[in-house]
């Protein structure tokens, strides 16, 4: 039985399956302060790479309590 491949690939790796109809590319970029994923994205990212926004997309809403957010219930990696 094979193990499942890693969600995370090498540049060499994915260089060889861009055209690969099976393969997806997440751009999750996310930064503290001064710049937005959405905004770097839209400057230019991989071919074929959708942006994924880390706050609306898969972190639960702000909750009292200490840790980070939980992935949201039904996000796609959560299914």
């Amino acid at each position: 039985m094979n193990a499942s491949p890693s969600p995370l690939v090498d540049v060499d790796w994915l260089a060889s399956h861009l055209d690969d109809p099976r393969v997806r590319i997440a751009d999750v970029r996310w930064y503290l302060a001064g710049k937005r994923g959405a905004d770097e994205y839209a400057r230019g990212h991989l071919p074929g790479a959708v942006f994924v926004d880390l706050d609306r997309d898969l972190a639960a809403p702000p909750a009292p309590g200490p840790g980070s957010s939980p992935p949201r219930s039904g996000c796609p990696s959560t299914r």
